[in-house]
């Protein structure tokens, strides 16, 4: 990108993060269910060529769950041997809910995936992805969450970890969807997509 002078890492995840699309596009399209196969599919493609360096000196890898804790600001995250059962719960748990409830559900898979927090590096794009691959599969339009509502997103977070209660997220997606999916002004040169 001809002036730009932010983090190489973003260009990275953006580039990332639209090949990421191209790839599920049939595995949304075929509605396939929530996997742990397919949530290291994604992992692995997103977090492509920009991997954190200290965590890949830590033996951690693209595509596979944390072998460390990384404890975050907050506190979540599951124990790394507790990994893989809290997200195959999660994802059966997700799988077996009502369609009609497609946004509810979608922000619940997020909340939760973030607070197992399974990977070392990448929660966030990854359970952003899941959330819009979950509302695909249920012929939901994904939605974007926007670089200027990123306090009111990282607050909604907070909120579930400490009380477990997801209206207000719920709430920010109803929100980020009408403005996702509503007329915009001409774009800005700034990257206005919170990925």
């Amino acid at each position: 990108m001809e002036g730009y002078s932010g983090d190489l890492r973003t260009l990275f995840e953006i580039q990332n993060q639209k090949e990421c699309y191209k790839e599920l596009k049939p595995f949304f399209l075929a509605k396939e269910p929530l996997s742990s196969a397919l949530i290291f599919m994604i992992h692995e493609t997103l977090l492509r060529g920009c991997y954190d360096e200290s965590r890949c000196a830590n033996g951690e890898r693209p595509g596979s769950y944390k072998k460390h804790d990384y404890v975050t600001e907050d506190g979540i995250g599951a124990e790394p041997e507790n990994v893989a059962g809290e997200i195959d719960a999660l994802c059966a748990e997700v799988n077996a809910a009502p369609e009609e409830k497609a946004l509810t559900v979608a922000a619940y898979l997020h909340l939760r995936f973030e607070s197992i927090h399974p990977f070392a590096d990448g929660n966030g794009l990854v359970g952003r992805t899941l959330m819009n691959y979950y509302l695909m599969t249920t012929d939901f339009p994904p939605v974007v969450l926007f670089h200027e509502d990123k306090k009111t997103y990282y607050m909604a977070l907070a909120v579930y970890d400490k009380t477990e209660q997801i209206g207000g997220f719920v709430q920010f997606l109803r929100e980020q969807t009408v403005k996702t999916w509503s007329p915009h002004p001409a774009p800005k040169k700034t990257l206005s997509v919170f990925l």
